[in-house]
């Protein structure tokens, strides 16, 4: 008869190495977004459909530097109650839904255009979320709190 508490054991060690070099395979491979890039999708945080509608975006550009642009709009997604699920900072975007309830995907890109200038593009695959955060989002950076003010008075 075969003794399999040592088998057992070298299971259980087999494993926990196996475990082990995939945690640091893949702890390299973070960076490398050819490889997350299906496990993003599945999880629903893909920016690859909104980075791909980047040349039919609506855009605008603001009497802002680029910092002052980037905290307004941060500031201004806060209060029209979209949900930040995901930020790029090397390719400046900041990826939305359009509300916790609406899961509808919408990139606002945010360009440096000189000193004094920045600019927005707001992208979606919904055309519809696309303008609907272009408008909520123009108009807050002009105007904070002005989207809330109009809301009120419907």
């Amino acid at each position: 008869m075969k003794d399999t508490r040592n088998c057992f054991w070298l299971f259980s060690a087999k494993s926990v190495l196996t475990i082990y070099l995939a945690i640091v395979f893949l702890s390299g491979l973070v960076g490398c977004a050819c490889v997350l890039e299906p496990f993003k999708k599945i999880a629903g945080t893909s920016t690859k459909e909104i980075e791909r509608g980047r040349d039919q975006a609506v855009a605008k550009i603001f009497d802002y530097d680029y910092a002052t642009l980037y905290t307004k709009t941060k500031e201004a997604i806060a209060r029209i109650g979209a949900y930040v699920y995901s930020r790029n900072e090397k390719k400046s975007l900041i990826a939305v839904y359009v509300s916790d309830k609406d899961t509808t995907p919408v990139g606002i890109f945010i360009t440096k255009i000189d000193d004094l200038h920045a600019g927005l593009e707001i992208t979606s695959p919904s055309t519809f979320a696309k303008e609907y955060i272009a408008s909520k989002l123009f108009a807050e950076i002009t105007m904070p709190g002005s989207t809330q003010i109009k809301e009120k008075l419907k």
